[in-house]
């Protein structure tokens, strides 16, 4: 016994069959036997949405009449629903559709899509370019000028690393964080 579950979409309300009970039933009881994976069965290799069957059989299993359920697959064949493909083995019935509606489709499934993250690539400046784009974005730049020379060190020290441990991978926006606490230091040391 296969176990699982099966999808029904609500379209199936309005499919030329779901009136009609018998018809109905065997196709509805057809996905639920359906192979959802290949296998062997007498040395003949199944695919997704394959059942062996026996009209017989199948009657006993839906408490119908043989005659009922040959003509369910009849109607189902004849609208295009499944294929039956009877050889020395028995009858093979392939639901035509399965992989369409049974299986994950790749198409309708949505994946966000994320860039190509880059390597967090560390690129740490010269001491100069780092005290030009400093004098460049601050006023007060000539007072904070050694200050900022023993951020500059502190971070070269600690592997280019803030002092929370964070690692800088941009270094001029950390630094435009950095300029308005190099000021308050300054001030505090001025006043002592």
């Amino acid at each position: 016994m296969q176990l699982g579950w099966i999808k029904l979409h609500r379209k199936v309300t309005e499919w030329e069959w779901y009136k009609e009970p018998n018809t109905f039933r065997v196709f509805v009881h057809l996905l639920l036997k359906a192979s959802f994976n290949k296998y062997t069965w007498r040395g003949q290799e199944l695919e997704y949405g394959q059942i062996p069957v026996g009209i017989g059989k199948l009657a006993q299993q839906l408490g119908l009449t043989y005659g009922i359920v040959r003509g369910c697959l009849n109607r189902l064949e004849d609208t295009g629903e499944i294929r039956k493909e009877t050889n020395n083995k028995g009858l093979v019935i392939t639901i035509l559709k399965f992989k369409e509606y049974q299986l994950q489709d790749e198409k309708k499934v949505v994946k966000k899509t994320l860039k190509p993250s880059k390597p967090n690539k560390v690129v740490i400046p010269t001491l100069n370019e780092f005290l030009q784009y400093a004098k460049d974005k601050d006023l007060d730049y000539e007072m904070k000028r050694s200050a900022l020379i023993k951020k500059y060190q502190s971070w070269a020290e600690n592997e280019w690393k803030t002092g929370h441990d964070k690692k800088i991978v941009n270094w001029k926006s950390t630094l435009l964080n950095t300029l308005p606490h190099v000021a308050k230091d300054y001030s505090k040391k001025r006043t002592l």
